[in-house]
């Protein structure tokens, strides 16, 4: 699989390859516990080695392809991690940029409701004292006619 296809998969996709990596390194982490244990019980088959010498080929051909396979397994682990790291960094940036965009509208909601607020307090205030002005009239008239309220 290429960088570039690494690239357009999802989370969820890289975390499955994470596990099916994880699924072969056990698999082979087993095989080599069973060779482990071939050589530590020495089931090894001497007939076919033919002398120690090329038994001890044989076991260090073993575990150079072990430590090869490891390796494998190792780097490939690190490589995606990485690339997961790379991903949830482009992915925080992009949400902490959708989140800075939210704050300004809403910022700018929040004032645009003051402004409201503001001019409707504003106008209120017109009114009411329009129609202080207004019964402040009224009174006089009835305390002119002698009916006081």
């Amino acid at each position: 699989m290429t960088d570039k296809e690494l690239k357009k998969l999802h989370r969820r996709d890289l975390l499955e390859l994470l596990i099916q990596q994880t699924e072969d390194n056990e698999k082979l982490q087993s095989r080599v516990d069973l060779m482990n244990a071939q050589l530590q019980s020495r089931n090894i088959n001497l007939s076919k080695a033919g002398s120690i010498a090329e038994a001890v080929i044989q076991v260090n051909e073993v575990f150079q392809k072990a430590d090869k396979i490891a390796e494998q397994y190792l780097e490939n682990v690190r490589l995606l991690s990485e690339r997961q790291e790379e991903t949830c960094a482009r992915m925080e940036l992009e949400c902490q940029e959708k989140c800075d965009a939210m704050l300004e509208e809403a910022e700018k909601q929040c004032e645009a409701k003051k402004k409201e607020a503001e001019d409707f307090w504003a106008s209120l205030s017109v009114r009411l004292d329009n129609f202080y002005k207004e019964h402040a009239g009224l009174r006089e008239i009835l305390a002119i006619k002698g009916n006081q309220i």
